[in-house]
């Protein structure tokens, strides 16, 4: 998710901390769904809110700093050398 920036007091905060375990409550309820038989279209929808789900709960965590990696780097630039 662009845009959504999170420092240290932020992902430490205990709205933060209810918000992140609401939505992984979620998201291992969508990813039990996923296992059941769908629509080929149903389960690129489903996949779809796990995705952002995922992206979502991917802000909290602390950025990686590779080895000899310009730091004008996004992380996938630098995952992908």
């Amino acid at each position: 998710m662009s845009g959504l920036k999170l420092n240290k007091a932020d992902r430490d905060s205990s709205i933060w901390q209810h918000i992140k375990i609401h939505y992984e409550k979620r998201l291992n309820t969508l990813r039990a769904k996923n296992d059941n038989d769908m629509t080929e279209i149903e389960t690129a929808h489903l996949r779809g809110r796990i995705a952002e789900i995922k992206a979502l709960l991917g802000e909290d965590k602390e950025p990686i700093q590779f080895e000899n990696q310009d730091p004008s780097m996004t992380r996938e630039q630098a995952e992908s050398r």
